[in-house]
């Protein structure tokens, strides 16, 4: 993948760390800067929305066959299964054990969670990914993949729509779709990975032979509009997170333009953003299982994240393998 979306996928799975691993517990700067624009650096939805540009932005492709469609459902489906039911199984047995720990040291909002033994009814939910289920019994970031798992059979249709027949009948059917009010909530995302996928075709079209200086400011600009919630007053509503969608899509693209450096940072967020995944479903199960822990919060913290790297690395390196083998 791309250098840049791969920067970009790194910086989006520690902002996701943050915004759990800060609320863990009751930090005073955290709740006193959590209502400002500076939120961003910590913010998850923020974070989740990129992670929506950058999958859609590789759904695009300029012509639609039915082969290539189910080879897509079949890479999508071995890249996110196998690791969804690992963590997910881990998940559901460190809950069920209902180990004590002192709920005195965490947050309301940290307490919240493995309360109660989970049955096997809601464990086979989850695990499924399409049946109706609540994610926070188990591991809460799994929300995103009920949403990813609809969208990547849905938008390479829209998309084959959109190449064969115009974007224009392709954006009327989505714009139907949205305001139908009998349909799941997940289908509110739908813009954002339209919107994504328009920027991917604009970008082939048009954007890929701009100057470099112009990408720079495609992501301040970007920036800014991804963190509308937190400048105007949080309102997690369908507009905000339509204006949310362009930013992600102009950082998507500034940086998938920009050519980077062999600095020691960007090495390391390249790495990051490899495991990206496995890190995203892992962190809040380790920082749920590390609360048995007596630890200072700024130990609690590190020790979480650099188990959530060891772990994801460790699971990258073996799946990859297992799946070459079976190919």
């Amino acid at each position: 993948m791309n250098r840049g979306v791969q920067i970009l996928k790194g910086i989006a799975a520690l902002m996701v760390f943050l915004s759990h691993a800060l609320n863990m517990r009751d930090i005073a700067w955290v709740l006193k800067y959590q209502p400002t624009l500076f939120h961003i650096l910590w913010d998850g939805q923020c974070a989740v929305i990129i992670f929506m540009g950058i999958s859609v932005f590789f759904y695009y492709k300029t012509e639609f066959t039915w082969v290539g469609y189910f080879n897509g459902i079949k890479k999508k489906v071995l890249r996110i299964y196998p690791l969804a039911i690992i963590v997910l199984s881990l998940a559901y047995v460190l809950c069920n054990l209902q180990i004590p720990y002192n709920q005195g040291s965490f947050s309301d909002w940290g307490n919240s969670f493995w309360n109660k033994p989970i049955g096997i009814a809601d464990y086979l939910k989850n695990v499924s990914l399409l049946l109706p289920c609540n994610s926070d019994l188990l591991d809460p970031p799994i929300w995103y993949l009920y949403v990813e798992v609809r969208m990547f059979l849905i938008m390479p249709l829209l998309i084959g729509l959109w190449i064969k027949k115009g974007i224009w009948l392709s954006s009327l059917i989505i714009l139907l779709v949205c305001v139908n009010p009998i349909l799941p909530t997940y289908i509110e995302y739908l813009p954002v990975y339209f919107i994504g996928g328009f920027f991917r075709w604009l970008n082939e079209k048009y954007l890929n032979r701009w100057r470099a200086e112009y990408f720079w400011l495609f992501c301040i600009f970007g920036v800014v509009l991804l963190d509308i919630n937190n400048i105007v007053g949080y309102e997690n509503n369908v507009i905000y997170r339509i204006v949310q969608a362009f930013g992600a899509a102009f950082i998507v693209v500034g940086l998938y333009n920009i050519v980077f450096k062999q600095n020691l940072l960007c090495k390391l967020l390249e790495k990051m953003g490899n495991v990206s995944y496995e890190f995203f479903l892992l962190h809040f199960v380790v920082l749920l299982s590390f609360r048995i822990l007596c630890l200072p919060t700024w130990l609690y913290i590190m020790l979480s994240l650099a188990t959530s790297i060891l772990l994801s690395y460790l699971l990258n390196i073996s799946l990859s393998r297992i799946i070459r083998i079976k190919k």
